[in-house]
């Protein structure tokens, strides 16, 4: 039985709980404003604004950025450049320098992004690189607003369905997840076997019934 759409404003408890689920750091004033909306307005104030996009990271020695040019200090380590990956990260959940009336959605747009994450989780220490951890962002980023208009690709190749799916295919070949899964030590007669272990049993279709035989 589907349950009956809800069609009043929100109030103050569940505009509360929205935010706090779908955003990072809603004010009191985003609370009261939220309160006044209805479902059907709180989600197209959330997920149907066009965003601009993520700015690229900045070295912290240079101000310019690393992660598109490879160009660094020769003497810079990239643990340095980690960190400074991670304070942007983090910037971009707060929507650090995005206009006042986008902040609510940009920050909507970044939690789903850190969801996409935990999901397809990833270990820094053994990534050990601020690129690939970067382009892994953007991949997930890409595939943060399924309702956005996917972006079109070269011919012949077809448009790129942002699905659930073809995540998953992407996320497969991404740099920082092969590195995670030992993609490196595969070779021909000895396939390590983290790639079927990790990725398809625990984030994708899972490890199926146990034989009991």
């Amino acid at each position: 039985m589907p349950l009956t759409e809800y069609t009043g404003t929100l109030g103050v408890k569940r505009a509360a709980h929205l935010l706090r689920r779908c955003t990072f750091g809603a004010t009191k004033n985003d609370i009261d404003t939220f309160a006044a909306l209805t479902p059907q307005q709180a989600v197209q104030q959330l997920f149907r604004q066009t965003l601009p996009d993520a700015p690229l990271p900045l070295n912290p020695v240079t101000g310019t950025e690393w992660v598109i040019s490879g160009n660094k200090p020769a003497d810079q380590r990239d643990d340095e450049l980690q960190t400074a990956f991670k304070q942007w990260l983090i910037g971009q959940m707060l929507a650090s320098g995005v206009p006042d009336q986008l902040k609510l959605a940009y920050s909507a747009r970044e939690k789903i992004v850190f969801f996409l994450h935990t999901h397809f989780t990833t270990i820094q220490e053994k990534v050990g690189n601020s690129r690939s951890l970067y382009f892994q962002n953007v991949l997930f980023r890409l595939f943060a607003l399924d309702a956005m208009p996917a972006p079109q690709q070269p011919d012949p190749a077809p448009p790129l369905v942002l699905d659930f799916k073809n995540l998953t295919v992407k996320v497969s070949v991404d740099n920082a997840m092969v590195a995670l899964l030992d993609g490196f030590l595969n070779v021909k007669g000895s396939p390590n076997e983290n790639y079927a272990r990790e990725l398809l049993e625990l984030y994708s279709i899972g490890k199926g019934l146990e034989d009991t035989a």
